[in-house]
């Protein structure tokens, strides 16, 4: 059994420290191409994940100077122990970076994790790209990249009520569906005799009153027209890692209920590639990665203040929140905030 430190081996450094630190640590693994970021964590400062292929991976980067007595990495630390339990990561290391008095900086243990973390991120990045290079993708889209375009849309009269002579004319286009699509007729039951059970049993609920809903429409080089529900936070947060996203999805929030899986979004090469399902077919789409970033910022912070000045009732985003607008609305910020501040080396 490895042994354990009981304490934060790092605890005694300031905070510039260890910050410095972690910044050689994070720029000695950029040549992985994985985007390694500093953990928020109450018993230590000196820890680094990644999220990637719906698994977590951990790095504890101790830190010392000229007084250290021992070579190698050190013992495991116990909160990064810990802590990968409760994460069930998928890998824990320890690394070193020595800061000398003279300004040498030294990497320890990081040529015998570089391999294994190489391996990760061209294996991730081919599952994501389907076994093909950014380069060769925009190779296909005839090296021009896609343009996308997001734009706020604001819908006054959504979840408007409708007048019985609206309802009585849904109501009988319902019945008229095919039979796989009328799970709620009843056997025998006639057209009319459905229509009245359907109106009351609308009228035995209060109606909500009117509300406006603001949404956001994608719209890109190739992108067919869509009505499905664009997930704002997963948007923003696609701007970052490489991962699968729900950004194009039904209005509960699942990609597998509008039938489009998770969209791989892959950032390689200053190219961002889209792979996504739409009506049974697989496709991909090239960005400009500075282009599809700042759009989607640019965008989502436009319709945020457009938002502001409407009445509190008003939803944010397509995807139904229970917890009501305002929390709706905090969600999305909070993504947006962290994609923003997303350091990729």
């Amino acid at each position: 059994m490895t042994k354990q430190q009981t304490y934060d081996p790092n605890s005694h450094l300031a905070p510039e420290i260890i910050e410095r630190g972690l910044s050689e640590a994070r720029q000695a693994l950029a040549v992985t191409g994985l985007p390694w970021q500093p953990a928020t964590h109450p018993s230590s400062r000196s820890l680094l994940w990644l999220y990637q292929g719906w698994d977590w991976h951990l790095i504890y980067v101790r830190i010392t100077t000229d007084d250290a007595t021992f070579t190698g990495v050190g013992e495991k630390p116990r909160v990064l122990a810990e802590l990968s339990r409760e994460m069930h990561s998928r890998l824990d290391a320890v690394v070193r970076v020595h800061l000398g008095a003279d300004g040498e900086v030294q990497h320890i243990g990081f040529p015998n994790l570089m391999p294994k973390l190489l391996y990760m991120a061209r294996d991730w990045n081919r599952r994501m790209l389907d076994g093909k290079t950014a380069l060769e993708h925009l190779k296909l889209a005839g090296d021009k990249p896609a343009i996308l375009t997001v734009r706020p849309v604001y819908n006054p009269d959504w979840h408007k009520p409708k007048t019985d002579e609206e309802l009585i004319t849904s109501f009988r286009a319902e019945y008229r569906q095919p039979p796989t699509e009328m799970p709620d007729v009843r056997e025998g039951e006639s057209e009319d005799a459905f229509v009245n059970r359907r109106l009351a049993g609308f009228r035995a609920y209060p109606e909500r009153p009117a509300h406006g809903h603001f949404v956001l429409k994608l719209a890109a080089d190739g992108l067919p027209e869509s009505d499905l529900s664009v997930n704002i936070a997963a948007l923003a947060a696609s701007t970052t890692w490489n991962d699968s996203y729900d950004i194009l999805t039904c209005s509960c929030g699942s990609s597998g209920c509008a039938g489009t899986g998770g969209m791989p979004v892959t950032h390689e090469s200053r190219l961002t590639v889209w792979w996504l399902s739409l009506e049974g077919t697989r496709r991909f789409l090239v960005f400009d990665r500075q282009q599809y970033r700042t759009e989607v910022f640019t965008k989502i912070r436009e319709a945020l203040r457009f938002h502001a000045t409407l009445p509190p009732e008003v939803r944010f985003g397509d995807i139904m929140f229970n917890e009501g607008p305002a929390a709706q609305r905090e969600w999305v910020e909070a993504a947006l905030v962290e994609a923003e501040n997303f350091e990729r080396w």
